[in-house]
């Protein structure tokens, strides 16, 4: 007889890490806060983030790049219809129709960049989400009391929006490369996924944002 199969199903393993992002002085940027992102996901997890994070990246890289093309040559026209020529009269004044135009065309462009690359940013964020199961994120309250905010796994990626932008591209490079960390950056630790802690604050108290009070879009 043979011997009965032992069904082998990959637990989630998460790690959790400290931010070691540094100002100009070297000082932690945002000390003590942590999160937990998943490490062991599949080859084919990983190489698909990996992709679709880049397809997005290469995005906004020409998106910026034919915006800047854009202004500058507005700035060109701009500079074009203000410049006097040499023999214009003495009470010569550029055309303030023809500027207007143009600084209404430069604001809708920047505009419309904007509008762009806040979506492609926010690709970016639903992609991430599901992956960053606990972190020790709160913000005030109107009474200035700290309230937790939803780990990104259980609030969606709306909560990113709750960091500065810094940060949040902290945690993109956390989760693409937490499986390649053999430990935690500080006091590491991974769990596995079937008993999934809560958003439990840290042991030196909870972590609130000194940016705002409420969740805000992000701003480029």
């Amino acid at each position: 007889m043979s011997a009965p199969i032992i069904p082998f199903i990959p637990k989630q393993r998460y790690l959790r890490l400290e931010c070691d992002l540094t100002d100009d002085t070297g000082e932690l940027r945002y000390p003590g806060f942590w999160c937990e992102v998943r490490q062991n996901m599949t080859n084919g997890e990983r190489d698909e983030l990996v992709r679709d994070i880049k397809e997005i990246d290469e995005q906004i890289t020409a998106l910026t790049d034919a915006t800047m093309s854009a202004a500058e040559s507005i700035d060109a026209r701009l500079a074009e219809t203000r410049r006097k020529p040499d023999d214009a009269p003495a009470d010569w004044s550029a055309d303030t129709k023809a500027v207007r135009a143009l600084q209404a065309e430069q604001r809708a462009m920047l505009d419309a960049y904007t509008a762009q690359a806040t979506a492609l940013d926010r690709q970016k964020r639903d992609l991430i989400a599901p992956h960053i199961k606990a972190w020790n994120l709160y913000e005030a309250d109107g009474d200035d009391e700290p309230v937790p905010v939803p780990a990104p796994s259980e609030g969606g990626a709306t909560v990113l929006e709750a960091i500065e932008p810094d940060l949040c591209q902290w945690m993109i490079v956390t989760c693409l490369t937490a499986y390649r960390l053999g430990k935690a950056l500080g006091s590491s630790k991974t769990s596995g996924a079937v008993q999934e802690p809560g958003n439990a604050p840290s042991s030196d108290g909870p972590q609130v944002p000194k940016a705002s009070r409420s969740r805000t879009s992000r701003k480029r």
